[in-house]
């Protein structure tokens, strides 16, 4: 992300093996930006693709580029990732 700026929209993830994030059609999307109502431990694949873990606080706006929020490592709770459009 080259900048800060605001998101116009949140939605909340669910912790998959099997699916990536994806917007109300459905549709693969990467995820600009994170915050975990719960502290803890996200197990996710970047936007390049590099699966990572990072522990995040609660209530933080967390810069990130999330294309899936993997269920195997994740101890953060009520996640919600920004869109775009």
């Amino acid at each position: 992300m080259d900048m800060i700026y605001p998101l116009p929209d949140l939605m909340p993830v669910t912790p998959s093996n099997t699916s990536n994030v994806v917007n109300d059609d459905g549709d693969d999307i990467i995820g600009r930006g994170v915050i975990v109502g719960g502290a803890g431990v996200l197990d996710y694949t970047s936007a390049l693709g590099k699966r990572r873990q990072v522990t995040l606080a609660a209530g933080i706006i967390h810069n990130l580029e999330v294309k899936k929020v993997w269920a195997d490592e994740t101890t953060a709770t009520l996640i919600l990732v920004g869109k775009d459009k």
